[in-house]
């Protein structure tokens, strides 16, 4: 991949290959992860998906994308810990391919980007997306405790991840996304990846041509959720099953040389189906349909999630802590951990020939900057072993427990 420094903090990533017919642009905003950011980055993103101020109807952009041979252009959000982002993605047949040129759809994305439909229809609608999404997040009992957890352990960017109040979207006006889309253009550090057969695009004059302004940004991914003590809630909704979150901390980071160590050792304990959470508290015992432990690299947290009756929750939080120890302790099949692994790097390896993924990983790097590779973190999880695990794993500390009964319950 070639990078240029089109401004500061303004930076241009090319990565020629001939995987693709296609020419795909994303174009990233990045900007320290707080409330406001996320929720003006997520009205934005559903009010400049499918519309802007020369095609303000579906139908008008739906035409013009015909004309380009079925382009694509969307919008999403991500966070990478502590920094938040906005994604405007693009895609195209190659020039190579047809009778029209780069030009036409730059235009377009000129367009998108730089002149949204700031109307208070098309506002109203993103906030109706916004309000059904968190209406779903609120009525799925899993999603909900994953939620309620992230604010019970953290009062930062954390907590921030897990927004299920509409008000907080409702009170926005169009004056104020407006002013916010220009703070974005003008504050957020930003980073445009272009992927395909570039060798005979001018894709630097191009991109030169947006003349985005130098700007001051400072984006610290990694950032640990500030309660010290352990916490514990047990919340009430009619729901049939209970629902379970168990947090534990640890020192490694993203950032550590040790983060592949910490990754293989989530696979044995609960990130495939070959793990031992699986084999123990599903298989063995039957007593949930799924249960699965996942990281949280950037703020140094393991969550591990269950749905199961409420009956026996006890018995579960045992085994989870059993088997916490049995990773702790090396006490399980090899086979447990180099099949676990030889999945995981099987997709990693699918993963390169994923643009999206190639996107995420390519944008991670330039956020943390660092010039990571796919194949060294291959490396890093083939070179694990059970003492390696077993050393990580000590670090581990119950961070939290939430709880998410049915109110059938309620005494």
């Amino acid at each position: 991949m070639k990078n240029y420094n089109l401004a500061s903090n303004v930076n241009l990533h090319l990565k020629q290959t001939k995987k693709y017919k296609t020419i795909t642009i994303f174009t990233n905003f990045a900007s320290e992860f707080n409330l406001k950011d996320k929720i003006m980055k997520t009205l934005l993103s559903y009010m400049m998906r499918e519309r802007c101020e020369k095609y303000p109807s579906k139908k008008d952009f739906g035409r013009i994308l015909d004309l380009l041979y079925g382009a694509n252009c969307r919008a999403s959000n991500s966070s990478i810990g502590n920094v938040f982002n906005y994604s405007y993605f693009g895609v195209v047949l190659n020039p190579l391919f047809t009778d029209s040129s780069i030009d036409e759809f730059i235009s377009l994305y000129k367009e998108l980007l730089f002149r949204p439909l700031f109307t208070e229809d098309n506002l109203q609608d993103a906030k109706k997306i916004c309000k059904l999404i968190i209406q779903r997040k609120v009525d799925n009992p899993a999603v909900f405790a994953n939620s309620e957890t992230k604010k019970l352990i953290s009062d930062n960017h954390f907590a921030n991840t897990a927004i299920t109040d509409f008000s907080l979207y409702e009170n926005v006006s169009l004056s104020d996304i407006k002013d916010y889309h220009s703070k974005m253009l003008n504050q957020d550090k930003i980073d445009i990846f272009v992927y395909g057969d570039l060798e005979q695009l001018d894709l630097l004059s191009v991109f030169q041509s947006f003349e985005f302004k130098a700007r001051k940004v400072n984006l610290l991914a990694v950032e640990r959720v500030t309660n010290s003590e352990f916490k514990k809630q047990v919340t009430h909704k009619n729901i049939s099953q209970c629902n379970l979150v168990m947090v534990y901390e640890t020192p490694i980071t993203n950032l550590d040389d040790k983060i592949g160590i910490l990754k293989a050792g989530n696979i044995v304990l609960g990130g495939a189906s070959t793990s031992l959470l699986f084999q123990s508290v599903r298989e063995e015992h039957s007593l949930c349909y799924s249960i699965y432990s996942n990281l949280y690299p950037y703020e140094g947290l393991l969550f591990i999630t269950t749905s199961i009756d409420e009956k026996n929750l006890e018995k579960v939080i045992n085994l989870i802590e059993e088997n916490v120890s049995n990773v702790t302790n090396g006490s399980y099949d090899d086979n447990v951990l180099k099949d676990g692994i030889s999945y995981v790097v099987n997709s990693i390896i699918a993963s390169e020939d994923d643009l999206r993924s190639s996107f995420d990983f390519a944008l991670a790097n330039s956020i943390i900057n660092k010039d990571r590779k796919l194949s060294e973190l291959i490396e890093q999880l083939q070179n694990a072993n059970k003492e390696s695990i077993s050393e990580v794993f000590k670090s581990l500390t119950l961070k939290g427990m939430y709880v998410l009964k049915g109110e059938e319950e309620v005494k």
